[in-house]
């Protein structure tokens, strides 16, 4: 794994196949093999990397989350404070599309590009709610929020037209191969939708992957060059027997809920005013993530679960579990290599951990579902490097190793290349 310290969300590659992804810093990085390469960063107020490191800035610095390529090698993507933004990866140059007074969005989350003719482009952008923020999103999923929408933005007329609306917290966006449908992933429902965009069915939302096992998250096209399925990352996988605290307990009692919610946000508050007052940045950021129910995420992940999924049917081909948590609240998994031999290499981003997993499984291991399990906790030297890091890291990391449930012996042949420290350019 790449300890990146702060967070990462969404990848995505070049024709080239050169894999970049977002840091909650604001950043857009390149990543390479041992380390990360900083392509550019939102920061429209140019405070700086030190200051933009800091979580109350996150809205002045920017948090880029989607990201998407058009056939041209054009980076895309979404910040939910500032707008649909377009980024060249060779010079850096950052260019804002469509402010989020333009789009009339209150919470971007990720963008599908549609291309037309020549430069003439539609971008999709899910937009999670219109109550709530990225800095509220746990009163999102807490209060289970069904005021998101889908929007689309035409760059030829300058149209911004609500899709959908009434969503359940929509995020993850992938346009299935032959660009007429959107594949929308539904948090709050925990399902996967496909919105057809031309055809006989053109306007019409028909549900694809029903009743999941955990909110799905961002959505990818997996290699498979024979069949179109998908990759799509869960929170946390659970069943009636493994139930979330906030979401699925307390979830039960609205009022109960919103009380509690609101009472710690009042805490928040003060804790985060009175770093402010004594010049302690440790005490604003933790105030910071108590008001906006951050914390809720500590300890509250215990299940780490990947789908692959049928494009045309919805079926689930194949899963892979981490039982014990070691690798969880994952965003995405990303595959972004095959080989020869059938070998499946993944990246695996998530919105809460500090570090970029990277995960290699053999073909045997996608006979039957495979649990990726906690194999050894990080050295003493990465402990240390992690706790001195910005208070936006996680406590520690853990390195994994990949297994098939019915095959031990691929135990021996799958394994996360989880000794790389990051050594991120600045």
């Amino acid at each position: 794994m790449i300890y990146c310290r702060f967070k990462t969300y969404t990848l995505c590659f070049t024709v080239a196949g050169k894999v970049y992804t977002s840091l909650a810093d604001g950043r857009i990085v390149e990543v390479l093999e041992d380390r990360l390469r900083t392509v550019a960063s939102i920061d429209p107020e140019k405070l700086g990397l030190e200051a933009c490191q800091l979580p109350q800035n996150t809205v002045r610095c920017g948090r880029p989350l989607g990201l998407k390529f058009d056939s041209k090698g054009t980076l895309y993507t979404v910040d939910p404070y500032h707008g649909l933004y377009s980024i060249d990866v060779t010079t850096g140059k950052v260019k804002l599309i469509a402010d989020v007074a333009k789009l009339g969005a209150r919470f971007l989350d990720d963008l599908a590009v549609l291309e037309k003719t020549g430069d003439h482009k539609v971008f999709y952008l899910s937009d999670a709610s219109t109550e709530w923020d990225l800095f509220d999103v746990a009163y999102t999923v807490a209060e289970h929020d069904s005021t998101g929408r889908l929007i689309s933005y035409d760059t030829e007329t300058g149209q911004v037209k609500v899709e959908l609306q009434g969503l359940p917290f929509p995020n993850g966006l992938a346009l299935t191969d032959d660009r007429t449908a959107l594949l929308m992933c539904l948090f709050n429902q925990r399902s996967v939708h496909r919105y057809h965009l031309s055809g006989p069915k053109k306007g019409q939302v028909v549900p694809l992957a029903a009743d999941l096992p955990g909110e799905p998250d961002n959505i990818k096209r997996s290699l498979d060059q024979t069949r179109e399925t998908y990759w799509v990352g869960l929170f946390s996988g659970r069943n009636r027997h493994n139930r979330h605290l906030i979401v699925d307990t307390l979830g039960q009692y609205s009022m109960l809920t919103r009380f509690g919610m609101r009472l710690g946000r009042a805490i928040g508050f003060a804790i985060e005013k009175a770093g402010v007052l004594l010049g302690k940045d440790c005490l604003t950021a933790f105030g910071f993530d108590f008001k906006t129910g951050h914390l809720l995420n500590v300890g509250m992940c215990s299940y780490g679960m990947v789908l692959e999924i049928d494009g045309a049917t919805g079926e689930v081909l194949h899963s892979l579990h981490s039982p014990d948590g070691a690798t969880c609240a994952l965003s995405e998994a990303f595959e972004v290599k095959r080989t020869e031999e059938g070998e499946r290499h993944f990246l695996l981003g998530s919105y809460a951990n500090s570090y970029l997993g990277r995960l290699v499984l053999p073909q045997s291991a996608f006979q039957r579902s495979t649990v990726i399990s906690s194999s050894s906790q990080v050295s003493q030297q990465q402990k240390q490097q992690q706790s001195s890091s910005s208070s936006t890291s996680a406590s520690s990391a853990k390195s994994s190793t990949a297994k098939t449930a019915s095959s031990p012996s691929a135990a021996d042949k799958a394994s996360s290349t989880g000794k790389l420290k990051a050594k991120d350019e600045l």
